[in-house]
């Protein structure tokens, strides 16, 4: 098997090398240096010296991000998965590096190269919404890497908020996990996006990260308000990613846009100041540049030489 992907590989280049080297040729009607019957003839040739192994080969179905099989094994990046049933695997769910696949014995979770049985039973397993899923006995929830059970949802008032965040009647979850002590008849998604959300329920703030969470005990609870891209504030503090910025006026601290926002004194990017930038007259330009009445910014530094009265990105 692995030698006859060596051989194939080893005709992609040739046929590659040819047609990097016709590129220099002159005139309308080049002919590529390797022919493609002499590709054909090569490959006849392997397919002769080689019927059984060659012949599998040819049969490889290419289903998703790493994932084939032929008809009698199931391959992860080239890797031979050999309990997996070709016969009867299939994709069930992809978005962006997960996959899930099952046969009729397994459900598999494939995610940066790396790949684990669960155990999920795939006879009855549902997609429900984002990575989250249910059989008749469990919910399950994407984890850092893999799809584990949520210990003790309820299945029947069970609610996806948003793919870090569900609740049932009876509790709050992060992934998998439960929040301790909140109530989930007061809980609501204040932001988020893919990587971070702030929320919160009748008692608490909570901010998730990275497939955890945590309560901001230090935050004021009535007066704290989200704004776009991790930003946030209270009566006492402003926040970026649920982390305190130094130096912020509270009281006049707003948002310009997405990773930029300011107060009296400063502006920040991305909770950081962005230092020599004039606060009363910074304006952003497009996603990238910014100005203000002395300097021009990328990204929050400054470009040398560049005129603000001027300047066109």
């Amino acid at each position: 098997m692995k030698k006859i992907l060596i051989l194939i590989f080893a005709l992609f280049l040739v046929v590659w090398c040819g047609k990097k080297d016709t590129s220099n040729q002159t005139g309308t009607n080049s002919t590529p240096v390797v022919s493609q019957e002499k590709i054909d003839k090569m490959v006849e040739n392997t397919i002769k010296q080689n019927p059984q192994s060659t012949k599998k080969i040819w049969k490889v179905i290419n289903l998703w991000g790493g994932l084939e099989k032929d008809d009698k094994n199931v391959y992860y990046n080239w890797y031979q998965i050999s309990w997996a049933d070709s016969k009867y695997f299939q994709i069930v769910f992809s978005w962006n590096n997960w996959i899930y696949g099952k046969d009729k014995n397994t459900l598999f979770v494939f995610k940066n190269g790396l790949f684990s049985q669960t155990t999920v039973d795939p006879t009855n397993f549902k997609l429900i919404e984002y990575w989250y899923g249910k059989d008749k006995k469990n919910i399950y929830a994407p984890t850092k890497q893999w799809l584990e059970p949520i210990s003790g949802a309820d299945i029947s008032s069970f609610q996806i908020l948003n793919w870090k965040f569900s609740k049932d009647k009876n509790n709050i979850y992060v992934s998998n996990q439960n929040i301790k002590d909140g109530d989930p008849a007061t809980f609501q998604i204040l932001w988020g996006n893919n990587w971070i959300t702030y929320a919160k329920d009748k008692k608490n703030i909570y901010f998730w990260w990275d497939y955890s969470y945590e309560v901001l005990e230090w935050s004021d609870y009535n007066t704290f308000q989200v704004f776009t891209g991790g930003y946030a504030k209270d009566k006492n503090n402003a926040y970026w990613s649920a982390t305190i910025i130094k130096w912020a006026d509270a009281s006049t601290f707003k948002m310009i846009d997405w990773d930029y926002a300011k107060d009296k004194n400063n502006v920040y990017r991305m909770g950081n100041i962005i230092k020599w930038a004039d606060a009363a007259t910074f304006q952003l330009i497009n996603n990238n540049y910014a100005k203000d009445k002395n300097n021009v910014y990328l990204v929050g530094d400054i470009i040398k030489w560049a005129n603000p009265k001027t300047f066109k990105p």
